[in-house]
């Protein structure tokens, strides 16, 4: 059985793709040696979470 992404999930895709390139990439080998997480790199948790409508929970 082949499941075929939605347009709408693809371009959800491409978006998160980017994202991952421009923001966590750079570096990423650098902050894994040293143990380091940041949020605020992230762009913040409740800014993640109100981009999303995440609700905590």
């Amino acid at each position: 059985m082949q499941y075929d992404l939605t347009e709408e999930q693809i371009l959800l895709r491409d978006m998160v793709r980017k994202l991952a390139k421009e923001k966590v990439e750079p570096g990423a080998a650098a902050r894994d040696q040293r143990g380091e997480f940041s949020r605020e790199r992230m762009g913040g948790e409740s800014t993640n979470r109100k981009r999303l409508s995440l609700k905590r929970g």
